[in-house]
């Protein structure tokens, strides 16, 4: 590292006007902490939906070293956020373009610092996360040998990152997101995954993320968004994502996919009351358009209604405001639709209409996709769903 020092100033100081970025770049050098700032409160900006923040944050870290790719790895991390919180397909085109080109500059100068320092973790880590945010952007594309590629080749990285930085808790956050989800994987995936990749192992992948939950340093609250949802979505332990949840709504109030996830929690642990008030402030936000509120969250708030009437065994209205969610076609919506058309699906199996429920389950499939909708429309399409014992049919 020393002789990359003297070499760029060296070079720069050929170069007219050059003096400030040679003395920003020793700075990183010198106050690693105050570039951890600028990652850190940048970091917080994106989970509370104030992008134009997080970005000027990360910028400034960029800033402090050109040649430090943990700050493009970040600013990837912010562009994602930005891009599934970006409703219009012109600004979510442009926010991808800006995950690849910044993920490109992390992979880019990560391998030119592992060429000198081959046993630094922060470039192996930064490599993994921009990895990553390209696989990210291959399953929107659905070019999935593209996705299953960055995969393979971030999942090295981390490996790394973890063997020459044990302390670096974030590592486990990235470690437990492989381990969980391709235990969730179909037959055929989860052995190309254990061959190529890393073999599933849910319990372990849950220690892991619960690690970098509590420990966790930049990625915490990610590892605690993730592992709310799990515990929610594939655990159906909405006990243990409630407290998560409401913390993650205290800190990013901002943040509306905390108050849709609170909305759908409190729903799964009875409290009706709670969920129903959840979902008139959003039901109010929308009307308002109070940033980042959007009437293109609309189908969202239908299917948080749909999921606490289906809660409540009130499956006639459920099924009102499910049908709903199916009329918005629109490529941000993919995912609430796939979870709606499972939801469709559950309720055609409670009134005992397999073929019905089957062609919703499949429909859901056909979107392609990640996350527990996919998940459970396989499981259904196998074994019809049943609702708990006790619970009303209205």
């Amino acid at each position: 590292m020393k002789r990359q020092i003297i070499f760029y100033l060296l070079l720069v100081a050929a170069t007219a006007g050059a003096f400030h970025i040679s003395t920003t770049a020793v700075a990183s050098q010198l106050h690693p902490d105050l570039l951890k700032g600028y990652l850190r409160s940048g970091v917080a900006a994106s989970f509370n939906m104030e992008y134009q923040k997080a970005h000027s944050l990360i910028q400034k870290a960029i800033e402090l070293d050109a040649d430090n790719p943990i700050g493009y790895a970040y600013m990837t991390m912010v562009h994602l956020m930005a891009y599934e919180g970006t409703f219009d397909e012109k600004g979510r085109q442009a926010q991808q373009q800006s995950v690849l080109s910044y993920a490109d500059g992390a992979v880019s100068r990560g391998k030119q610092r592992l060429a000198a320092l081959p046993k630094d973790a922060q470039s192996y880590m930064a490599i993994a996360m921009a990895r990553l945010a390209k696989a990210r952007c291959a399953l929107y594309e659905k070019k999935y040998l593209d996705m299953f590629s960055e995969t393979a080749g971030a999942w090295d990285y981390i490996k790394k990152s973890e063997e020459f930085d044990p302390q670096n808790y974030d590592c486990y956050f990235l470690m437990g997101l492989f381990r969980y989800h391709i235990d969730h994987l179909p037959g055929p995936t989860r052995f190309l995954s254990f061959c190529f990749i890393t073999g599933g192992d849910r319990r372990l992948g849950l220690e892991e993320l619960e690690t970098a939950a509590n420990k966790g340093d930049l990625l915490k609250a990610a590892a605690l968004a993730e592992l709310s949802n799990d515990y929610l979505q594939f655990e159906q332990q909405a006990d243990k994502a409630l407290p998560i949840i409401q913390e993650l709504k205290r800190t990013f109030p901002g943040n509306f996919n905390f108050s849709f996830a609170l909305g759908h929690t409190l729903a799964e642990v009875r409290h009706f009351d709670e969920a129903y008030a959840v979902a008139g402030e959003i039901e109010r936000c929308i009307r308002s358009a109070t940033p980042p509120y959007s009437s293109l969250l609309q189908s969202r708030y239908d299917y948080l209604m749909g999921n606490i009437l289906f809660a409540q065994g009130d499956y006639a209205r459920s099924k009102d405001y499910l049908q709903r969610v199916l009329t918005d076609t629109s490529p941000a919506s993919g995912r609430v639709r796939a979870a709606a058309l499972v939801r469709m699906g559950m309720i055609s199996d409670i009134y005992q209409e397999r073929k019905q429920a089957c062609q919703y389950y499949t429909a859901s499939l056909e979107i392609g996709g990640d996350g527990a909708a996919q998940v459970h429309a396989k499981k259904y399409l196998d074994t019809p769903y049943t609702p708990p014992d006790g619970q009303r049919i209205f």
